[in-house]
């Protein structure tokens, strides 16, 4: 377009002070297109250094975000862990537990025969006992009956000496027979008592101990 003005105006043989004004607007219009392409050029090169800074800007947020996600993934396959030895820490405290709580049933069970053990042998400790005192009343009866006869036997001497000696010596013997079976049967009940005894102190000692053991049971499942 310029050289087509140019041509024009060496065609129409223009005037010198022309010449040199149109020679102003070309050079004007050359240095206008001069500055038009370096500010286009500056903008491109502006442009593309504001993309490449975007870009690493944007590596390094993806960078960081990447390296976030990675660790919250790590921090989530670690607490996901921790939950499962949790729960299986659980699944087993509460076998232990359920153990601990069948144990103290059956310790409790156990116990509660001992003492119904422990009730019945005492009452027939006790009816022992006052077997003895009964048996015992009834020996010394008999022995002071064995006194009366023997007085009887002394005063009946006057009179037929050896008739009255053979009855008083028969009731004498059999009295003695009598006291001697008595006191037998004392000893016996006094073993069979003694026996008693021992025995409720056996089974007492059985049941504090379980009375120990459900306490330590009980204990432990509280921990």
């Amino acid at each position: 377009m310029i050289d087509w003005i140019h041509w024009s105006l060496l065609c129409s043989g223009p005037r010198s002070s022309e010449r040199r004004f149109y020679r102003a607007v070309v050079l004007c219009l050359g240095l206008l297109s001069v500055f038009l392409l370096a500010g286009l050029i500056g903008l491109g090169v502006h442009y593309h250094y504001s993309v490449q800074h975007s870009a690493e800007e944007l590596s390094t947020v993806k960078a960081n975000l990447t390296k976030e996600r990675d660790l919250l993934n790590t921090s989530i396959i670690e607490m996901t862990k921790e939950r499962d030895l949790l729960n299986a820490s659980i699944i087993e405290t509460t076998k232990e537990r359920d153990l601990l709580n069948a144990s103290i049933i059956e310790i409790t069970k156990e116990r509660d025969l001992l003492n119904a053990s422990i009730i019945e042998t005492t009452k027939e400790r006790d009816l022992l006992n006052a077997s003895i005192i009964e048996i015992t009343k009834e020996r010394d009866l008999l022995n002071a009956s064995i006194i009366e006869k023997t007085k009887e036997r002394n005063r009946l001497n006057h009179y037929s000496v050896q008739h009255s000696a053979e009855e008083l010596s028969t009731v004498k013997a059999n009295l003695t027979k009598e006291r001697d079976l008595l006191n037998t049967s004392i000893i016996e009940m006094t073993k069979e008592r003694d026996l008693l005894n021992a025995s409720i102190i056996e089974t007492t000692k059985e049941r504090d101990l379980l009375n120990a053991s459900i306490i330590e049971t009980t204990k432990r499942e509280t921990c």
